[in-house]
């Protein structure tokens, strides 16, 4: 659900492991918020079982946004994991999702909760755009419609108006297309 090429100062890389005993060959594919068509896609051949191989925010041509990835591989299995970065030393990792579902749920989220703050991206892994419901334990509801293949970033700050914020959500997908959820976390003393 997030890949990054200087998205305020972040940038991404995908690297993929070849898990099967033959050749694989894998596509990536990068898609815009709002957009159900790839804006862009590199292709490479694991031709060794075991070897990764590495996709980064420079082989795509993309602007300064959150974009979603969808990796096909035809051959064989593979493993991933994104590597997220900044100037500033910041990193983190996460494992991509194989599959989605209708509900999900965000136990943590901030709103400069002892100077942290939150990021919601959801992802819409189905075949046509759905409407994403978030219901935050404060009773704030907020909906966004999310294209197929794409995401969409809610950002505690501007949907929690109360500073000091600790809750969680309830993310739904309400047209049953099955989707994915990120949260990223951020002190207000970082970088």
């Amino acid at each position: 659900p997030g890949f990054y090429n200087n998205y305020y100062g972040y940038y991404s890389n995908l690297v993929v492991q070849n898990a099967s005993s033959s050749s694989v060959s894998v596509t990536v594919e990068l898609f815009a918020p709002g957009n159900a068509t790839a804006e862009d896609s590199v292709t490479k051949s694991i031709a060794t079982p075991g070897q990764a191989v590495s996709f980064n925010y420079d082989e795509f041509t993309l602007s300064g946004t959150i974009y979603s990835a969808k990796i096909t591989a035809t051959g064989g299995d593979v493993a991933a994991v994104v590597n997220v970065w900044n100037a500033s030393g910041e990193s983190y990792s996460y494992t991509p999702f194989s599959s989605g579902s209708t509900i999900a749920y965000a136990p943590v989220l901030m709103n400069y909760y002892y100077g942290f703050y939150t990021a919601l991206t959801v992802q819409n892994l189905g075949s046509s755009s759905t409407s994403v419901r978030v219901t935050y334990s404060n009773g704030t509801v907020s909906t966004k419609t999310v294209a197929a293949n794409s995401s969409q970033l809610w950002y505690t700050p501007n949907e929690i108006s109360t500073t000091g914020w600790l809750g969680s959500a309830k993310v739904e997908s309400v047209d049953s297309q099955p989707i994915v959820v990120l949260v990223n976390e951020k002190g207000s003393t970082d970088g």
